[in-house]
């Protein structure tokens, strides 16, 4: 309770800042000039309609749970594509050096382009829609999954290899025996 307490005066008092801005003009720097923000109650009004509808009559009123499944689905979709691909292609890269050293220099050039550096790429080659988001979604999660993937198969102690081998595990199944049970704490990390 303490905690919620400490914490509530800051946010109270940029929203008092924000009425205040809007009801005075206030200029700020930047030259944002406050009065053509809403103010806090009419977003707050808004943002109940959108939510429960009934309060005005647009199109978007009472339409927040339709949309937030709709964003809910391009982000599991774009996610599990990613996971499906890079966990693989993780598990592959993390073992073989020579399929490593063929995929690194193409990894590691595309995977500093930030997502949002793709928006226009994407959209001139997919189009405005679900897809394009799907692909943002895929690439913004792809990365991650992969170099979290390679690592936690780095990890793996050979010794556990040494004694799937021992006890007879064939070489062909120690990798899904053995290096993705052993590695799949850092898989779900990533």
């Amino acid at each position: 309770m303490r905690q919620l307490l400490l914490g509530l005066p800051v946010p109270l008092l940029l929203i008092l800042l924000w009425d205040l801005g809007v009801r005075h003009g206030w200029t700020l720097p930047f030259d944002i000039r406050m009065s053509q923000v809403p103010a806090p109650l009419e977003v707050a009004r808004r943002l109940a309609d959108i939510a429960f509808g009934g309060l005005t009559n647009d199109p978007f009123s009472g339409e927040l749970a339709r949309h937030t499944w709709a964003s809910g689905v391009r982000v599991v979709s774009g996610f599990t594509m990613a996971a499906a691909l890079a966990i693989p292609l993780g598990v592959l890269m993390g073992r073989s050096r020579l399929l490593s050293s063929l995929l690194d220099p193409v990894i590691n050039l595309v995977r500093p382009i930030p997502v949002t550096a793709w928006v226009p790429l994407a959209l001139i080659i997919i189009g405005i829609g679900d897809r394009a988001t799907i692909f943002l979604v895929f690439l913004a999660a792809f990365f991650p999954i992969l170099l979290n993937t390679i690592t936690a198969v780095h990890q793996v102690p050979n010794r556990l290899l040494e004694a799937a081998a021992m006890l007879g595990t064939p070489r062909r199944q120690a990798l899904y025996k053995v290096i993705v049970p052993a590695a799949a704490p850092g898989i779900i990390g990533g």
